[in-house]
């Protein structure tokens, strides 16, 4: 049975990896793409040179607040200050991160059932058609 089991994993690992493909080639093109660069990372200074590293967006590109807290760790906790970043610009990205976290981390509004939809239809047609 166990056999069986570990056959159903690797089916099942095959499976995930044919919808969502994740490799090491993948991950380089993501982070070497000057558009994402811009748009899903923070830049910092290094001595002269702006680099970006600082990630706010997912992998699907979208702003994650969860993402945004983890690059608020790395700060926070000191990961990135024994390397020559300007300290200024780091206490800057900080804060901007903190409002993007406030921002992105509410609770945003859920999509209307189907069902109150399938009710307000009904009343329309109803209305329509001089029904009661």
């Amino acid at each position: 049975m166990s056999n069986n089991l570990l056959y159903l994993e690797e089916l099942l690992r095959k499976a995930q990896n044919i919808i969502l493909p994740t490799n090491s080639i993948d991950d380089v093109k993501y982070v070497l793409n000057k558009k994402i660069k811009k748009t899903c990372f923070l830049s910092v200074k290094f001595k002269d040179i702006e680099s970006y590293c600082i990630p706010i967006c997912n992998r699907y590109e979208f702003i994650d607040p969860k993402i945004i807290q983890f690059s608020i760790d790395l700060i926070d906790k000191k990961l990135i200050y024994n390397l020559d970043i300007d300290q200024i610009d780091l206490q800057q990205k900080r804060k901007k991160l903190k409002k993007l976290f406030i921002k992105y981390s509410k609770n945003l509004p859920k999509p209307i059932s189907m069902a109150i939809l399938k009710s307000k239809s009904t009343r329309r047609f109803k209305k329509e058609l001089g029904i009661k």
